[in-house]
């Protein structure tokens, strides 16, 4: 998978066995840069989501958590980026998304950062 995004992206259409749902799953997987990979799962997610795979709100979180531990795990740069943070909290400050950042008002859930932040625990932990 050429990138973290791409891979979440691709993984709501993994598996469903539609015509539709695997060209979407192949033009996320084509997909120039991890904004248009991004772009195309959001756009089949809004308007074919019969498409999706019905689990999908179950195993995102699990999703998400397998594609930032293969990213940080094989890049040894953003690893380093990652652990230089320190015990800083970290924060997706998108003013759009009140699940995986704070949302426009500082009140959203901010999953990337809190999963970020396991992550960046758990490779402290490996490398002591």
């Amino acid at each position: 998978m050429p990138s973290a995004q791409a891979f979440y992206q691709a993984q709501k259409f993994a598996g469903v066995q539609t015509s539709e749902a695997r060209d979407v799953y192949r033009a996320i997987c084509a997909a120039a840069t991890p904004e248009a990979a991004a772009a195309i799962g959001r756009a089949a997610q809004r308007s074919e989501p019969q498409h999706m795979r019905p689990d999908w709100d179950v195993v995102k979180w699990d999703v998400m958590r397998a594609a930032l531990r293969s990213k940080f795990e094989r890049h040894e740069g953003a690893r380093t980026l990652l652990l230089s943070t320190g015990d800083a909290t970290l924060i997706e400050d998108s003013p759009h998304d009140n699940v995986w950042g704070v949302g426009r008002d500082g009140s959203g859930a901010n999953m990337l950062g809190k999963f970020l932040m396991q992550l960046r625990d758990e490779l402290r932990r490996a490398s002591a």
